[in-house]
C-alpha cells in the first residue's frame, strides 16, 4: 500500500483510550495502512497501537513536579513522534496524520509546523471543542486555538456545530471538513465488573462524574439540589471527579450527599456510573463529550442540558433535558424523573439500550466513508 493513515491521541490513558480504539477498530481492511501513536498506557494490545506518550508523568500525583516532567516528556514524545512520521513519509507516497487536539501548547503548535514541512505529508486536526475552554497561561506556553486549526489540510468533528462553526472561521477550507458519529465508548471492552452485587433499594441515585471543570454546570446542580433536598428522602447526589485548581464548589448544607474530589481510577469509574440510576450532565458549554457516550454503554439514562451536542447525539432521551444554566428547569425534571421513577426507568434504560443496538455498524460505516474521501483528496 503506498497510503498511510496516522492517528495521533495522547490523552488515550486508561478508559479515554475506548475512543481512538472504536476509529481504528472500524478501519480494518481498507485499501490504506493506519497507526495510531497513543498514550504510554493505552489499555488495549495490537499492531496498529504505538505506546509513546507520558510514561512518566502519567503515574505521578497531581502537583507542581507532575507539571514540569509532563512538559519535558510532551516535548520529547512529540520528537519521537516527529521521526516516526519522517519514516513513514519515507515508506508511504501519502501520510495523513490525524491530530486529535485536546490541548494547546506552544510545544504541540511547534510540532504540527514541523509535520507541515514534510513534503508528502497532509496534516488533519481532530477538534473536540470548537469553543474552547478558557485558559489564563502564559502565551509562551499555551497558544490560541486558531494557530493550531489554521494548520490544517482538513478537520475531523463529530457534530454539525462543529462544522457550522469551522465553516464560518476557516471558510476556505469547508469542503475539508470531514464528520462521523463520536465512538461508542463501551466500558466493557475494558472487561470492567462491579466489584458488588447488585440489590433491591428504594433509594434513586443520582451521579455528576468527571473533571469539574466550570463549563459542567455543577453549581447550577447544586443549587437544584439544594431545593430537591428539603422535598425528597429516598434520594442520593453523589459528585465524583477531580475538582481543578483554583475552582471552588460550596457544598455546605447539602443533604443525600457524597463528594469524592479526587481523579478516578477505571475501575471506580465503571463501579460510580454502574451502581447509579441516572447520571447528569448539566454542561453549560462544550461541543463534544465522550461521558454521554460511556454511560449509555451500560445502558443508564443520562439527564442532560440542551446543549446543542446533546440534542445532535443519538444517546440522548429528549424528555431528560433541561434548559442550559437554569437550575429551576433541572429542579422540575429531576422532581419529575423522582415522581416518576418507579414506573419509567426499566422503559427509560430499554431506550437506551434501543439508541446503542445498531450503533457501531453505523459508525464504521461512517468512519470508511469519510476516511476513504480523505485518502482520495491527495
Amino acid at each position: 500500500m503506498d497510503k498511510i493513515v496516522v492517528h495521533i491521541y495522547y490523552g488515550s490513558a486508561g478508559n479515554a483510550g475506548l475512543y481512538i480504539k472504536k476509529i481504528v477498530d472500524a478501519q480494518e481492511k481498507l485499501d490504506y495502512d493506519v497507526k495510531s501513536i497513543v498514550n504510554y498506557y493505552f489499555p488495549f494490545e495490537g499492531s496498529h497501537f504505538e505506546k509513546l506518550f507520558f510514561r512518566y508523568s502519567q503515574l505521578m500525583k497531581d502537583g507542581k513536579m507532575r507539571k514540569i516532567v509532563r512538559y519535558m516528556e510532551l516535548f520529547f514524545d512529540h520528537f519521537k513522534t516527529y521521526k516516526l512520521i519522517k519514516k513513514f513519509s519515507q515508506n508511504y507516497k501519502h501520510v495523513f496524520v490525524n491530530y486529535s487536539l485536546n490541548e494547546t501548547y506552544a510545544i504541540n503548535l511547534s510540532f504540527l509546523k514541523a509535520l507541515k514541512r514534510i513534503r508528502n505529508v497532509k496534516l488533519g486536526i481532530t477538534v473536540h471543542d470548537i469553543e474552547p475552554f478558557h485558559n489564563d497561561s502564559s502565551k509562551l506556553i499555551v497558544r490560541e486555538q486558531d494557530e493550531f486549526l489554521s494548520l490544517a489540510d482538513f478537520y475531523i468533528v463529530h457534530n454539525q456545530l462543529s462544522i457550522r462553526k469551522l465553516q464560518e472561521r476557516f471558510s476556505a477550507k469547508k469542503d475539508h471538513i470531514y464528520a462521523f458519529k463520536f465512538p461508542l465508548m463501551d466500558l466493557k471492552m475494558m472487561g470492567l465488573r462491579d466489584s458488588k452485587t447488585a440489590s433491591k433499594k428504594e433509594r434513586i441515585d443520582f451521579l455528576f462524574i468527571g473533571y469539574m471543570r466550570r463549563e459542567k454546570g455543577l453549581d447550577v446542580l447544586i443549587d437544584a439540589w439544594r431545593r430537591l433536598q428539603l422535598k425528597y428522602d429516598n434520594v442520593r447526589l453523589t459528585v465524583a471527579g477531580r475538582i481543578p485548581d483554583g475552582v471552588k464548589y460550596s457544598f455546605s448544607g447539602l443533604k443525600n450527599f457524597k463528594l469524592h474530589n479526587r481523579v478516578l481510577n477505571d475501575n471506580e469509574f465503571y463501579n460510580y456510573i454502574y451502581r447509579s440510576d441516572y447520571i447528569i450532565l448539566p454542561y453549560t458549554m462544550g461541543t463534544n463529550s465522550g461521558i454521554l457516550s460511556t454511560v449509555s454503554s451500560l445502558g443508564k439514562p443520562a439527564i442532560t442540558s440542551d446543549l446543542e451536542m446533546f440534542i445532535e447525539s443519538s444517546f440522548t432521551i429528549k424528555e431528560l433535558m433541561f434548559e442550559r444554566g437554569s437550575s429551576d428547569s433541572l429542579y422540575k425534571l429531576l422532581e419529575k424523573v423522582i415522581l416518576n421513577h418507579k414506573n419509567q426507568y426499566d422503559v427509560l434504560c430499554r431506550r437506551v439500550l434501543d439508541n446503542i443496538a445498531n450503533y457501531d455498524l453505523v459508525f464504521k460505516k461512517e468512519i470508511n466513508r469519510e476516511f476513504s474521501k480523505i485518502v482520495a483528496n491527495e
